[in-house]
């Protein structure tokens, strides 16, 4: 006579038990499926012979919710269980079908678990898609599931197929999975598409910080394949990959700066609010040692260059404390006497902050080289000159006593009728700026 394991036949007495209607009740029978689980010694039954494949996929489902998920995704396969395909009035598999993957994979279940899923969901031929558009092929890529991605590219499956306007490799880039990149690209998947809101697989890379690494393996893949990638496509906004990059302040950003200059990027491009990418370098505490890097591998810089608010570098430069970078400007052409839409010049924005007379000194010198007189006696749009800007801030006595010998004027009102004496200041000052008045 058969003998029926005492595991097997405690199954299906808790599986004829169980109203799959209830959850409360596919939650109690989970839990005593997990025991059960625990304690098999016999053979692994055929589960098809007990459960249907809802039942299968209510279970998959409801284990996810929790954190033994493997428990019973590893029971199934030592089982034997394997997903079959639905098949339509014709015959055809019904593609449009939401799966415990599905599930999975919007829960942001860990992906060892996805990946294990794969081996009950092993049929590559079908690519399962759910109501939102996302494909059990674009899980695979999500998750790095080298195995399923290779599998259904075997298959003859699009390697640019679009879930959700995203294509397999922009979310492959976006989880940093390097090696399913690197399949995906070499199997025909296109480096240079964009999506709907204009953002190439270059411009994923560059939206997150520390991903040079990520950069170069992309851009290396591409020179194999012979794939030129656009480094100046701009999205809907007109922003580039560089622009992106220049977010962040690490050393990454650094380096991926450079890359990207070495491949063709344009400092000089504009996004539609008026933004240049070189703008953006000048902010930084490192753009500094770009420059000479810069004069070797790109056209000349338009120092000049305002963004929307009227700033150009220079501005830019001495609002961000970058007085070494500002004096290299300034040598590389830089007009010190433009305003910006607030009617600052660089000598006003100097004495704005709490300078010393080094800078303010620096400043007329390279001028004076260059033959580009300063302007000191320049009023912003509330007719304040460099003067009123040094008083107001309690500058010390030399930064004064220097735009005075310079010329500037003491005397000069603005347009709260207040002359630069009228300002705060210590009897020093006061005693300096009437000498010179």
């Amino acid at each position: 006579m058969f003998h029926v394991p005492k595991e097997l036949k405690a199954l299906k007495i808790m599986h004829g038990n169980v109203n799959w209607k209830i959850q409360k009740e596919r939650r109690k029978f989970l839990n005593q499926v997990y025991f059960l689980i625990g304690n098999w010694k016999g053979p692994f039954p055929n589960l098809r012979h007990i459960f249907s494949t809802e039942e299968i996929e209510s279970l998959l489902i409801e284990s996810l919710k929790n954190l033994k998920a493997e428990i019973l995704i590893e029971f199934l396969i030592n089982t034997g269980y394997e997903d079959e395909p639905v098949h339509d009035a014709r015959g055809k598999p019904q593609l449009r079908r939401t799966t415990p993957l599905h599930y999975a994979a919007k829960r942001e279940t860990r992906y060892n678990v996805i990946n294990e899923l794969f081996k009950i969901y092993n049929k590559f031929d079908v690519n399962y898609t759910d109501e939102t558009g996302l494909s059990h092929f674009h899980v695979a890529c999500m998750t790095g599931c080298e195995y399923a991605v290779e599998k259904f590219l075997e298959f003859g499956i699009d390697p640019n197929f679009r879930s959700n306007s995203k294509s397999p490799l922009q979310i492959a880039l976006s989880e940093k999975h390097q090696h399913i990149v690197r399949l995906l690209i070499k199997r025909g998947a296109d480096p240079n598409s964009a999506d709907a809101d204009g953002l190439t697989h270059l411009h994923i890379i560059c939206k997150e910080p520390g991903n040079y690494d990520l950069a170069r393996i992309f851009f290396e893949i591409c020179d194999e394949v012979n794939k030129t990638v656009p480094v100046n496509a701009q999205d809907k906004f007109g922003n580039t990959p560089l622009l992106f990059a220049l977010q962040f302040m690490g050393y990454q950003e650094q380096e991926m700066t450079k890359m990207l200059l070495r491949r063709g990027a344009n400092l000089n491009l504009v996004n539609k609010n008026g933004l240049m990418t070189f703008h953006i370098i000048c902010q930084k505490e490192w753009a500094y040692t770009l420059v000479k890097f810069i004069d070797n591998h790109h056209p000349p810089l338009q120092v000049n260059a305002r963004d929307q608010f009227g700033n150009t570098p220079l501005h830019i430069a001495l609002n961000h404390h970058c007085t070494k970078l500002a004096r290299l400007l300034l040598k590389r052409g830089a007009d010190p006497n433009l305003t910006n839409a607030k009617g600052l010049t660089a000598l006003q924005i100097i004495c704005t902050k709490n300078c010393d007379s080094y800078d303010v000194m620096k400043l007329f010198e390279i001028n004076k080289k260059a033959k580009r007189p300063i302007q000191v006696n320049k009023q912003d749009s509330f007719g304040n000159t460099a003067l009123h800007f040094a008083l107001h801030q309690r500058n010390n006595k030399m930064v004064v006593r220097l735009l005075l010998e310079k010329g500037a004027n003491p005397n000069l009102a603005n347009a709260e009728g207040s002359t630069a004496l009228h300002y705060r200041s210590t009897p020093e000052t006061v005693r300096v700026g009437l000498r010179f008045s």
